[in-house]
């Protein structure tokens, strides 16, 4: 990938919360391709917490239920503080979060799809 349409978030920095190590290996690998920069991986509700307060990123995506540990509320926190979210659930659509964060995709995702929610500009 040489070109910049190769590399659809060339310059955005990503926060993955996956408590699958991988699934959250493979979601850092492709927006890695895709030309992005992770900011950090996290596996459990405490740890997404501290790299939400810790360290700068663009865009989040982010698994709602960590390890059993609920996480709509720091998806709330991070989308209506401005950042692109976008929420990856094996489970039903979080209506609560449906208006604030930037996408919501339901497990299993497509790379090409989930590529195309963070490269999408926020909506205004």
């Amino acid at each position: 990938m040489t070109d910049l349409n190769d590399r659809p978030l060339a310059g955005m920095s990503v926060l993955i919360a996956e408590d699958s190590w991988h699934l959250a290996d493979a979601m850092r690998m492709t927006v890695e391709r895709a030309g992005a920069t992770v900011a950090g991986l996290a596996g459990t509700l405490a740890e997404a917490e501290l790299l939400a307060d810790t360290v700068k990123f663009d865009a989040a995506i982010m698994d709602l239920n960590l390890h059993g540990a609920q996480a709509h509320a720091l998806a709330h926190r991070i989308a209506t503080s401005g950042t692109k979210v976008v929420v990856l659930t094996g489970y039903e659509r979080p209506e609560e979060l449906a208006a604030v964060v930037h996408d919501c995709l339901t497990k299993p995702v497509s790379i090409n799809v989930l590529i195309a929610a963070l490269a999408r500009p926020l909506r205004g």
